[in-house]
């Protein structure tokens, strides 16, 4: 086997290990979409669309299409005004855990996007 064949055999190998890596964390980053959209649901559930609306604006999204299109990134911002407004002692609980959701969607869309 020549050297050249080792070469194309690491990068073949390379290359399914980062399919794998990619795959693994869109699976995680999809949980994730899941979980924002679970928080907006269950907040939501019992309050009207004025205020739902209001939480929007507040979010600072100015692209808003509807619930069912909504991006990561604005499930993020729309899930953690939301708790902040309506579960303020959940989101003082967990105010660092969403910052770091931040950071998790930073790395999710370089995986899908880069």
């Amino acid at each position: 086997m020549s050297e050249r064949d080792d070469i194309v055999g690491f990068k073949r190998w390379a290359r399914k290990q980062e399919y794998l890596l990619r795959g693994t964390y869109m699976g995680v980053a999809a949980d994730l979409e899941w979980i924002m959209m679970s928080i907006i649901t269950k907040i939501f559930k019992d309050v009207d669309s004025d205020k739902f609306k209001a939480v929007v604006k507040i979010s600072g999204i100015k692209k808003y299409r509807g619930r069912h299109r909504l991006t990561l990134d604005q499930k993020v911002k729309i899930a953690t005004e939301s708790l902040r407004m309506y579960e303020p002692e959940f989101f003082g609980q967990h105010e660092n855990d969403l910052k770091k959701i931040y950071k998790l969607r930073d790395l999710r869309n370089r995986f899908a996007h880069g």
